[in-house]
């Protein structure tokens, strides 16, 4: 099957096996990075698995810009549930690789729901 005879959602799977390929091979780098001595303080490693969030993170913001595009630029209901999605996937990645307190930091969310809601809608047809 040549590219151009490809459907978005044949391109969109392609896509995101790369992203979440890459997104491995950068935890796996950084677990590599991190024994061979390079200093990674800023990212707390009692809580490395919280790495594989990232994973999550960059196929839902993928598929929310793919989403986007293909709905003409125009924010639906799916593009902001992945845009969202990501957006919270990686707030909690984040958290735990720095070592924050999620009782402190708990109304970000709070936050991102009320921007999400904000968000311009488009129905599609």
């Amino acid at each position: 099957m040549s590219e151009m005879s490809e459907t978005p959602q044949i391109k969109e799977g392609r896509m995101s096996r790369l992203l979440a390929g890459l997104a491995i091979v950068l935890v796996g780098a950084l677990f590599l990075a991190r024994n061979l001595g390079v200093d990674l303080s800023f990212i707390w490693f009692d809580h490395w698995w919280a790495t594989f969030l990232l994973i999550p993170t960059v196929l839902q913001l993928h598929r929310a810009w793919v989403r986007f595009q293909a709905n003409g630029g125009y924010f639906t209901g799916e593009v902001t549930s992945a845009l969202v999605g990501g957006i919270a996937c990686g707030m909690v990645a984040t958290l735990f690789l720095l070592g924050l307190s999620f009782g402190r930091w708990w109304p970000l969310f709070v936050i991102l729901a009320g921007l999400a809601v904000m968000l311009p809608t488009h129905r599609t047809r």
